[in-house]
């Protein structure tokens, strides 16, 4: 749930498909996205490059507007659409040369209180005893793919990882444990609200990544009344997502 970002160089970007959060006094979400460019811009200083774009995407969350709605209020508040425009742009600008960014604006749909309360049932996952978790290992999910992963388990670049994991991705209507990632999700008994909480966390991360698509294609120049993002936005009702 929680992940460590550190800023790399530019020349350095690769491309990238998680979304992590970053654990601080007001937590942001930080997006990573596929970097078009080895280097940045010929308008950026050396000094742009000491800190990362923060973005407060509040007005594609507003009602009316989240996750792609098309309420005739969106299009009828000149000033809400002006801040979209804004934000859009500066979206744009992020992934075009840093790849990294920052969001925040996000309240009106994960509180704080939501933030805590999710990082909380997660510590009192991982503070179980080790039998309980391995009720729950990740060979239990079909795929090998999906759940509890102990310390070192884990293997980057051929070394053991220093953490443990629990991963979910988005369910199968048929669970078939000889397809990629075709498994199930296999949920703890423990802690009782585990499950409820993370659900609940998953359905409204998966509104802000919405909201983040709506703003990027309009960074990209695509209007939001148009069939093109119309069409864009019916082909990705059940995207895909993994969550660790």
């Amino acid at each position: 749930m929680c992940g460590h970002v550190s800023r790399p160089r530019a020349s350095q970007m690769v491309p990238a498909k998680r979304i992590h959060l970053v654990r601080a006094s007001t937590p942001p979400i930080t997006c990573r996205v596929r970097n078009t460019s080895l280097s940045p811009s010929s308008d950026m200083s050396p000094q742009g490059l000491s800190s990362l774009p923060v973005i407060d995407i509040s007005s594609f969350l507003e009602v009316g507007v989240v996750a792609g709605d098309s309420h005739p209020s969106a299009a009828s508040d000149p000033d809400r659409t002006s801040r979209q425009s804004a934000v859009a742009a500066s979206i744009h600008a992020a992934c075009r040369d840093y790849g990294f960014f920052y969001v925040t604006g996000f309240d009106s749909v994960i509180s704080r209180e939501e933030r805590q309360s999710s990082l909380a049932v997660a510590r009192q996952f991982f503070d179980l005893p080790e039998p309980i978790k391995q009720r729950v290992r990740i060979d239990k999910g079909g795929d090998g793919a999906r759940g509890w992963q102990k310390l070192g388990e884990n293997v980057t670049q051929y070394q053991a990882d220093h953490h443990e994991g629990y991963d979910l991705y988005r369910p199968v209507k048929n669970p078939d444990a000889t397809k990629l990632l075709h498994g199930h999700n296999p949920w703890p008994v423990e802690p009782a609200n585990f499950r409820p909480t993370l659900e609940r966390w998953i359905e409204k991360c998966q509104i802000i990544g919405m909201a983040l698509m709506q703003a990027t294609a309009l960074g990209l120049g695509m209007a939001l009344d148009s069939d093109e993002w119309k069409h864009l936005r019916a082909s990705v009702d059940e995207s895909f997502w993994v969550m660790r």
